[in-house]
């Protein structure tokens, strides 16, 4: 089977595996901020084929543009094309004002302006912002933070391994040795089961957040 093949059924296999999970995001569309459901889509599409790293990046760049979106939107309520030359000019203002912010004043003005709860507050300045930083960052320390400081294994002699499977004996256990949470392929591995863990939840509830803003941003218009 060529690498094409090979990719067609992993993931037909993903979808059938996932799809049913992911189907409600799939089909509910946004309407007041319209304007990312392509990111969104992206971001279930992380889900959906099992890339639950780039999951976590993908809902990370999608909480920031739809803070930064609501706040924008919020600044130019009841403006339209109708009159493009006064749109214009606000929304670019509100662009101004907001476009370089990063994530905890963003966060702070949304809750000001009453777009978000103190929950919701709490939730992305904390747990959303801990997540984003570290997977942006790629630091494992911070990823695998709650994990033990070493992990128990044993240590086998390959040639003995190999010896003893052609002589069709039973492989010999040599020794328990612990190793550190930070050598490389451990973190690694470690990163992985962290991302699977993580990037439902995560985009679950910075997507509920979003359709909470979509309807203050609704009522205000």
């Amino acid at each position: 089977m060529d690498n094409k093949e090979t990719l067609k059924s992993y993931f037909s296999e993903r979808i059938d595996q996932n799809f049913d999970e992911l189907k409600k995001y799939y089909d509910h569309y946004l309407i007041e901020m319209c304007e990312i459901n392509t990111l969104k889509r992206e971001t279930l599409n992380c889900l959906l084929f099992g890339f639950y790293t780039a999951s976590i990046t993908s809902t990370s760049h999608l909480l920031e543009r739809m803070m930064k979106m609501a706040l924008i939107k919020f600044e130019t309520k009841g403006l339209n094309l109708s009159n493009h030359e006064k749109y214009n000019k606000a929304v670019n203002h509100a662009h101004n004002q907001f476009d370089h912010l990063k994530l905890p004043k963003t966060v702070s003005l949304a809750k000001n302006k009453g777009l978000i709860s103190s929950d919701q507050f709490r939730y992305l300045n904390e747990k959303a912002k801990s997540l984003r930083d570290a997977y942006s960052h790629a630091q494992t320390s911070v990823i695998n933070k709650d994990l033990p400081q070493f992990f128990s294994g044993f240590l086998f002699d390959f040639s003995e391994v190999k010896n003893n499977i052609v002589n069709n004996e039973n492989v010999k256990v040599t020794r328990m040795i612990d190793i550190a949470k930070t050598s490389p392929v451990i973190a690694q591995i470690q990163q992985e089961n962290s991302s699977k863990s993580n990037a439902l939840d995560f985009f679950d509830n910075v997507y509920k957040i979003l359709c909470d803003i979509e309807l203050k941003l609704k009522e205000e218009n």
